[in-house]
């Protein structure tokens, strides 16, 4: 299943601008119900199923956004087949390679009464060292086109090691992208170690990270974060304190975004003050959200690599649009961009 669709361009493919990587695919389906009762049967008034994993959620919101996107990843079984034709069905190039496993599927129940969100989260398959040593060869070759970005997204599957995510961040920025990761724990640090260029984590995510004492660094042999002080409990749940220490404790990282929900993000970077961005604004569907943000912002960034904020806007009006559709990384880009004008941009105080 090793796939490598084209879209755009006469006589010829176009080169991908950003390349995602989805590092555990799933089907994600979404049932709407009037009300969700445990032990009864339930009859859902809306069905959306669409291929997700955050990647190729990033990756289908970049390209409702505008964006030349290839997607990536391990896809198996007739579950895997069926995501190949939903994803090529999007204009996207697909760069998948073959898994021994059928790809997993996720339920997300959306309940109209109550305003809740109920999910199923089914355990990634795990992935054998040749299909991981496929997907960073075919990641390699579509960088041989010069995208702007690779992102990277997901949990690591059972299968690899957290070094062999710091690999695939070291291969793609050998071939000259800039490198994005969306992910956690070990994971998160070896990304870190191996160079990420921009790092997109929730509260939690950054809170584990920097308050393990683990430290950041595979790449740099590990290590406590920069020999800091201990971030106290309140700083370890303020966004703008943990996107400044995060900022701090990788070297060779550009950006560092903390996303809080619904209370917006902030941004910390190498050549300003942090920015935090809030929009009022709140939908039923909030999974993927943090996903089209992430293809909001480097939509932005491949055009304007030095515009942060305008970057900004488009990812929280981004996010915010897909919240308000259902399925994950779905989104109006009209409406996405309507709601990026409305994006309150704060310039905070250097922590």
């Amino acid at each position: 299943m090793t796939s490598a669709t084209a879209s755009g361009g006469a006589g010829g493919r176009r080169p991908a601008r950003i390349v995602c990587v989805a590092l555990s695919p799933s089907i994600d389906v979404t049932y709407v119900v009037p009300h969700l009762a445990p032990g009864t049967i339930h009859r859902p008034a809306e069905v959306y199923r669409v291929p997700g994993g955050k990647g190729f959620n990033v990756a289908r919101a970049a390209r409702a956004l505008g964006a030349d996107v290839a997607a990536a990843g391990v896809l198996g079984g007739d579950s895997g087949a069926w995501m190949v034709a939903m994803l090529a069905r999007s204009g996207m190039r697909l760069a998948t390679v073959m898994g021994i496993e059928p790809t997993r599927t996720c339920v997300s129940v959306s309940d109209r009464s109550a305003g809740t969100l109920t999910e199923f989260y089914e355990p990634p398959p795990r992935i054998t060292p040749k299909a991981w040593s496929d997907l960073l060869h075919t990641v390699v070759r579509v960088c041989d086109e010069h995208p702007s970005w690779v992102s990277l997204s997901g949990s690591l599957p059972p299968g690899p090691v957290p070094e062999a995510l710091a690999d695939l961040v070291a291969a793609a920025k050998g071939a000259g992208a800039k490198v994005a990761v969306d992910t956690h724990s070990t994971a998160l640090a070896a990304a870190v170690g191996a160079g990420a260029d921009l790092l997109k984590v929730n509260v939690e995510e950054a809170a584990a990270l920097l308050g393990s004492g683990r430290g950041t660094g595979y790449g740099d042999g590990g290590g406590d974060v920069t020999g800091a002080d201990p971030l106290t409990a309140a700083q370890l749940r303020d966004p703008a304190v943990l996107a400044t220490a995060l900022l701090a404790a990788s070297p060779h990282t550009s950006l560092a975004i903390v996303t809080a929900g619904a209370d917006g993000a902030v941004v910390a970077s190498r050549t300003g003050p942090p920015l935090r961005a809030t929009l009022d604004v709140r939908g039923d569907f909030p999974v993927g959200s943090g996903d089209s943000f992430l293809g909001g912002l480097l939509t932005a960034l491949a055009d304007a690599p030095d515009d942060v904020e305008t970057a900004l806007r488009l990812a929280m009006g981004a996010g915010a649009a897909n919240a308000l559709t259902p399925g994950a990384g779905v989104l109006d880009a009209g409406t996405a961009r309507t709601l990026a004008e409305k994006v309150l941009v704060t310039t905070l105080s250097p922590l």
